[in-house]
């Protein structure tokens, strides 16, 4: 687990209810956005991400990038951060080129709350990929 992880868990200790994400209306507490990147972090684990393993994460500047890089990070993962204006052909190499294992897209991510103490896990679809040149 990186120091970004281990930093998130302490605030959300030290300020349970202080907002960490804000976006518009949507505020997402530091309980909130600790629970969901766990909750990604298992999820991640329980398909095969291993320590060291690079996620792409393609995913437009909404709270759910900072679950998905949270929790990648916490299951030991390196974020690969993608532009959602990114075409096939510069995603396949984005992929490729960092030998990232797996790539996490905002497909069908359920509705933030406006307020509350912890948002829905994301339903972003991480898949290790077939082939890996480790």
């Amino acid at each position: 687990m990186t120091s970004l992880a281990r930093n998130l868990i302490e605030a959300a200790r030290r300020h349970p209810d202080s907002v960490a994400l804000r976006l518009d209306e949507i505020e997402i507490p530091y309980t909130g956005l600790e629970a969901a990147s766990a909750r990604l972090a298992g999820l991640l684990a329980a398909r095969g991400l291993r320590p060291g393993d690079r996620v792409g994460v393609m995913l437009p500047n909404v709270p759910y990038f900072a679950i998905a890089y949270c929790g990648v990070l916490r299951a030991g993962g390196v974020v690969v951060p993608m532009n959602v204006l990114l075409k096939e052909r510069e995603t396949s190499f984005y992929l490729s080129d960092s030998d990232a294992s797996g790539s996490s897209r905002g497909t069908s991510l359920p509705p933030l709350p406006r307020r509350g103490p912890r948002p829905p896990a994301p339903s972003a679809s991480w898949s290790p990929r077939a082939t890996s040149k480790r």
